[in-house]
């Protein structure tokens, strides 16, 4: 058997410090919209490092060991179920957070943990107290409780009465976010329905995409089959949602991952649609590990004689305290009225474009390819007027997210790219 390592050696007492470090770091250097996310993974090493070499009378096990951080650890359940409604509703009413704001968090979370701790988690684990026969039955009656407190709110469609205050804030607007996409894939879902299948997903094929032919036998009208992930979605609803101004078009949609996986890449090419289809749109959110795949992909579509036009990234844009733009600016702004060219110029101002590299790369294929390039972001944006179009002209929001469009915003792009004629080369 192999000797233990010597707990009191110095690269054991560097390599536990270090790892305290990476923890006490996350606290002030990662930012919430990040998390979880590849940045997580220093939060993570640290505490495998602090596991793996602590031990003996090293500085950091002394440490953790001390009475201060010993008491933390035990009533650590109570804290963990106090801080999240506290972090989330202090996210909610603090625009600009800074560290001292998360200091008085914590510190509230603690100041609630220690008697939630001492009054309820520790009498509950002791058996003398508390009986198994009257903890399940405890266990039971609070859930007979849950059940029938959700199948009321469930009745009640969620109570929407009490966001009277965020039902006169948005207007004619919607403001769960949950209910604008679900709209946004009911289009498809109720195709789908009427033929006898169940909904489209977002990064895969449905069967009723893979497998059934949607395209009329018209020999005069162009079949256009849109490829791609969540947002190729927002696209067909645009030009599924203004065919009465594309009457010489036919739409479909075929949904695929961003990994292209070969099992995904078969069943698009045996696709009734895309046999059929005349133009293949290509609208994909490609990341650095799949670029090659990406490029792959498009020289075999481009190989099988289809024409194929090549899509540029979604237009996307920042959050701000981790909720849309649109939210934000409602939610923070003076004014009770939304100002249309305010709302436009703050969605121009912060728009994420952390894919411009990647889109370079894609224009570079379609240009050695020679397909056609179709740029999301001069669909959305105006660089001379300084504008992203986030209202439609009637009021409503066009983005129920930072990436993808709300109905009403599929339809009021979907007419742009109909007055712009951007199909019209694709019969040319």
């Amino acid at each position: 058997r192999a000797p233990h390592p010597n707990p009191e050696s110095s690269l054991r007492r560097v390599l536990n410090v270090v790892g305290l470090v990476l923890i006490g770091g996350s606290f002030i250097f990662i930012e919430f919209e990040h998390h979880p996310g590849f940045i997580t993974v220093f939060t993570v090493l640290g505490t495998v490092m602090i596991i793996a070499f602590s031990g003996g009378r090293d500085l950091v096990t002394r440490l953790l060991a001390s009475k201060p951080f010993v008491a933390i650890g035990l009533m650590s359940y109570s804290l963990y179920l106090w801080h999240y409604p506290i972090f989330a509703y202090a996210r909610h009413i603090q625009t600009d957070i800074t560290v001292t704001d998360k200091l008085i968090w914590m510190a509230l979370s603690l100041a609630l943990a220690i008697p939630s701790y001492r009054f309820i988690e520790k009498p509950f684990r002791n058996r003398q107290l508390v009986s198994q026969r009257g903890l399940w039955s405890t266990t039971i009656v609070l859930a007979g409780l849950l059940v029938a407190f959700s199948l009321f709110v469930i009745q009640d469609k969620g109570s929407r009465q009490r966001f009277a205050d965020l039902e006169t804030l948005y207007g004619i607007n919607e403001f769960d976010t949950r209910t604008l996409k679900q709209e946004s894939y009911d289009i498809l879902a109720a195709l789908a329905e009427e033929h006898g299948f169940g909904p489209s997903m977002p990064l895969q094929a449905s069967e009723y995409e893979s497998s059934q032919l949607w395209y009329s036998a018209n020999p005069d009208t162009h079949k256009v089959l849109i490829v791609g992930v969540s947002a190729s979605i927002d696209l067909f609803n645009a030009l599924y949602l203004n065919q009465h101004r594309l009457p010489l078009f036919e739409f479909a949609r075929f949904g695929i991952s961003k990994e292209l996986r070969p099992e995904n890449v078969d069943s698009l090419l045996a696709a009734p649609n895309f046999r059929r289809a005349d133009t293949v749109l290509v609208y994909m959110a490609i990341n650095g590990p799949t670029v090659e795949r990406y490029q792959n992909f498009v020289r075999n579509l481009a190989a099988s004689g289809k024409e194929i036009v090549i899509v540029s990234h979604p237009a996307a844009f920042k959050s701000k305290n981790n909720e849309s733009l649109f939210d934000w600016f409602l939610q923070h702004s003076s004014s009770t009225r939304i100002d249309p060219r305010e709302l436009d110029h703050l969605y121009f101002q912060n728009q994420d474009r952390r894919s411009v590299f990647l889109d370079a790369i894609v224009q570079a294929l379609a240009e050695e390819l020679s397909l056609p390039f179709m740029n999301m972001w001069d669909l959305v944006c105006d660089e001379q007027r300084e504008t992203c179009s986030a209202i439609t002209p009637d009021g409503y929001r066009t983005f129920y997210d930072h990436v993808h469009w709300t109905t009403e915003g599929a339809d009021f792009f979907g007419r742009r790219i109909a007055e712009r004629g951007w199909l019209e080369t694709l019969r040319q």
